[in-house]
């Protein structure tokens, strides 16, 4: 085979400019959600080469196909019950996301199709010849690795820089099934509701019984991505400010087996269940006949749930009234100043709600109250974090850590600190309060932060306010 010359390849490698630049953001969102994809995505180059030899709209195709796996690969990453089917339900939720998350996307895919037009025009003439050329070092570098690894068809455990080449369909699928196999999620389209194998924070503190009836007032907090620490000092130091707090006794910490999103951890300590699936509006009272919110109210309780984002986010609004909220409070309904939401998630931060809470709590004895926190959320913007503090993170991470992590600790060490201040001032006493994490924090951007983590542990703290 004859070897090109530089006149010969100057279109191939213009060409390659583009494709590095969609193969790079690809990788960049990859390691800023916290989960990994192959660095050369083998559609993207089999769309090229079918283009190169002058079919451009099947071309066409495969790469649009190559996109929506990607997004695919990235949905199944982070949120762990996604699959195909629930495609629809994730776009509705789209408009609640950050809005450069929004722009991003959209300019992304723009940009991905005029490059796929460039492309076009650029290699119609050359055949693929060429292309295949600057394929064979890439695939030849995979399979080295691979083999090395002993794993070639197991893409999931390969370390990120070992994963160069290969299906982004495949990559999505198998994580779909992992997912599938460790939430024990059902093929058939009818949501499920499965009692979890392991008790919750709820179930180890109120027990099964009328153990919840002894205490009048009831606050449950579901803490946005508090994960359960390797080193116990992690999570001993953010919880210090409760625990050296004066007005509270009967202090007791423990841990819970959790996965998955935070609409996850919502039904595992509010109804002991997790849903098979993301869509959850058709749930009913059948469903939630054992959910604490219907226990809570059929002892005479008022039941309450505040959560700082939109009432459309996973359609909570739906589902909430059917677990037994009488009363339920949304970013829509609260009375907070324009101009005041958090960075980290579109929705008020937990700082501007305390009075909500505390006001609801005080009305009036026989009260549940949950409360699902937000701007602990991924990705930990340190705008959200008021006396940001390297310092603590120093003490607590002694093999070191990036910005994310240290955000991370800052901002749950931020919210125990406000939470005590706030049981202290206020005097919120004759109160129960349990606090619980809904899913290890999604650190998984380095090897560092991820170790420092239980991966399917949380922990939860209990105490009573004299």
């Amino acid at each position: 085979m004859r070897i090109p010359n530089l006149k010969q390849l100057r279109p191939l490698i213009w060409s390659a400019i583009p494709i590095a630049l969609i193969c790079g953001v690809l990788q960049c969102a990859s390691i800023y959600f916290g989960y990994k994809r192959y660095l050369v995505n083998a559609e993207i180059m089999i769309s090229l080469l079918i283009c190169a030899l002058g079919f451009f709209w099947t071309g066409g195709f495969i790469f649009g196909v190559a996109i929506l796996s990607e997004v695919a690969l990235g949905l199944s990453s982070v949120l762990t019950l996604f699959d195909y089917h629930q495609i629809w339900g994730i776009l509705s939720l789209l408009w609640e996301a950050r809005t450069e998350f929004v722009i991003g996307f959209f300019s992304f895919v723009f940009l991905s199709i005029l490059a796929y037009v460039y492309w076009g025009t650029r290699l119609k003439c050359m055949g693929g010849r060429s292309l295949l050329m600057l394929l064979f070092p890439i695939v030849t570098l995979q399979v080295v690795f691979s083999f090395q690894a002993g794993n070639f068809l197991y893409p999931g455990t390969e370390k990120r820089s070992e994963l160069i080449f290969g299906s982004s369909i495949y990559f999505s699928g198998y994580v779909m099934k992992e997912n599938g196999k460790l939430h024990n999620l059902l093929s058939h389209e009818n949501v499920e509701y499965i009692p979890i194998s392991h008790p919750s924070a709820m179930m180890q503190v109120m027990g099964s019984g009328e153990n919840f009836k002894k205490s009048r007032r009831v606050l449950l907090i579901l803490a946005e991505s508090w994960g359960n620490s390797i080193d116990n000092d992690i999570v001993n130091a953010q919880i210090a400010p409760i625990k050296t707090n004066g007005y509270i006794e009967n202090f007791s910490q423990g841990v819970v087996q959790a996965s998955g999103t935070t609409a996850f951890g919502e039904f595992r300590e509010l109804c002991g269940k997790i849903p098979s699936k993301l869509n959850l509006r058709n749930i009913s009272t059948t469903d939630t006949d054992d959910c604490w919110p219907q226990k809570f109210g059929k002892a005479g309780y008022k039941t309450i749930a505040i959560h700082g984002a939109s009432k459309n986010m996973y359609h909570r609004l739906d589902w909430y009234p059917v677990l037994g909220f009488s009363e339920i409070i949304f970013k829509e309904n609260m009375h907070i100043a324009t101009g005041s939401e958090c960075y980290s998630f579109p929705g008020y931060c937990d700082s501007d709600i305390f009075d909500i809470v505390e006001e609801k709590i005080s009305l009036k004895n026989n009260v549940f109250m949950y409360w699902l926190t937000l701007n602990t959320h991924m990705p930990y913007d340190r705008r959200d974090i008021k006396d940001y503090s390297e310092k603590i993170c120093r003490d607590v991470y002694p093999n070191g850590f990036d910005e994310r992590l240290c955000n991370y600790h800052n901002l749950q060490s931020q919210f125990f600190q406000k939470l005590s201040k706030y049981l202290s001032e206020r005097k919120m006493t004759n109160l129960e309060v349990i606090i619980v994490g809904d899913h290890p924090p999604p650190l998984l951007i380095d090897s560092t932060s991820f170790n420092y983590f239980k991966k399917n542990e949380v922990p939860y703290i209990r105490f009573f306010v004299r």
